[in-house]
Parts: C-alpha cells; sequence; structure tokens
C-alpha cells in the first residue's frame, strides 16, 4: 500500500473501523474480503495518511482477474470502472468473464484474440452461457474448443445455440443418425467461421 500499517489502522479508526496494523496487513496480502464499506474508509484512510486524493478505483486496479461469485469475474480495471458508476453492457466484454469453471479457457482466448469473433458483447457472453447445452458441449470437446466459445461462436454463425440450429434444421421427427450427419455438417460450418474470423 506504501503507507505504513499502523499510520492506515489509525487513519481508519477516525472513521469508525476499529482496525490494527495487523488487520491492514491481511487485507494487504488477501487474507480479507473487503466490502464497499470496508473500501471507502480505506480510501478516506489512505487519503490522510498520504496527502494525496485516494478512490476506490485506486484501490480496486490491479492485473489480477477478480472474482465475484463463482460465476462471475472482473479485471481490475473493469471492476474499477463499474464501482465509479460505468454501466455493466459499456464494459470491455475482454474483461469480464462468466462461470469461472471456464475463466481460464475464456481468460486465453479474450487473451489471444483467438477464437472470439468480432462484436462479441456480454450479452453475447450471457447469452451463450445461460442457452448452451448438454450438446453443445458434447460439440465443444469434439471440435476441441471449449463450450462457452462454441456456444458464442454458434450464437454469432447462426444466431442460436449449436444443438438449437442441429434440431431446426434436422426437424422434429429426426432420429440420432440424422442429427449426427447434420451435427458433422454444422462442425464443418463453424470450423470455417472460426477460421474466417481470425483473419
Amino acid at each position: 500500500m506504501g503507507a505504513k500499517g499502523d499510520a492506515v489502522a489509525k487513519a481508519a479508526q477516525l472513521y469508525g473501523l476499529q482496525w490494527t496494523d495487523s488487520r491492514v496487513s491481511e487485507l494487504e496480502s488477501g487474507r480479507v474480503s473487503p466490502t464497499i464499506p470496508t473500501l471507502i474508509v480505506l480510501a478516506l484512510a489512505l487519503t490522510k495518511v498520504t496527502g494525496s486524493h485516494i478512490g476506490i478505483g485506486d484501490l480496486l486496479g490491479t492485473e489480477e482477474k477478480v472474482l465475484i461469485t463463482e460465476t462471475l469475474a472482473f479485471s481490475g480495471h473493469a471492476l474499477a470502472s463499474l464501482v465509479e458508476g460505468t454501466e455493466f453492457d459499456a464494459l470491455n466484454p475482454a474483461e469480464v468473464w462468466l462461470e469461472t469453471s471456464k475463466l481460464d479457457e475464456v481468460g486465453r482466448a479474450i487473451d489471444s484474440q483467438r477464437h472470439l469473433p468480432p462484436g462479441v458483447s456480454l450479452e453475447d457472453l450471457d447469452d451463450a452461457y445461460n442457452r448452451r447445452t448438454a450438446a453443445d458441449e458434447r460439440a465443444a470437446k469434439d471440435m476441441d474448443l471449449g463450450d462457452v466459445l462454441l456456444a458464442i461462436w454458434s450464437l454469432k454463425t447462426w444466431g442460436r445455440t449449436f444443438s438449437e440450429e442441429r434440431d431446426q434444421r434436422a426437424g422434429p421427427d429426426a432420429n440420432a443418425q440424422k442429427r449426427g450427419q447434420i451435427a458433422r455438417t454444422l462442425k464443418n460450418e463453424l470450423r470455417e467461421s472460426i477460421t474466417s474470423g481470425d483473419d
């Protein structure tokens, strides 16, 4: 933090938090999950101790992904922007991750821009997550592509998930063999979309 823990603790006490320097140390090391009220007091305390304005956004600026829930994470920059009043939909989708079990997969794809189509929005990411099915996950595994990314590309290519497009083309009375043939065709179409999106 740059400021001494005991000075920050004393300044925080002025604003009603009964902190000690060990509590400040726990916060610095990440052993304490700060609440918004804690961040407000910490910003005030640091401003008092350093003599420079410190805002909540300054406290949130990190290169690390900040896990909010089991299914949502933000970059430090996006989280700071959100706290400072930026609308969720206006955040850069590359700085927001849904479903932490897929966090690394989506993060790698976003970082490399290998598999994301142009213009992916947060709504697309949310829609892809909420509409994917076990059939979509099987197709993703077969294509060696993460299921969230398969869902995003499916939505971009056809306006619906892989399984929805397969079922639409196959019709309501299709047997497993026909659905399998259509699934193979769809996988080829997706590969072409992904390849052309990389250019």
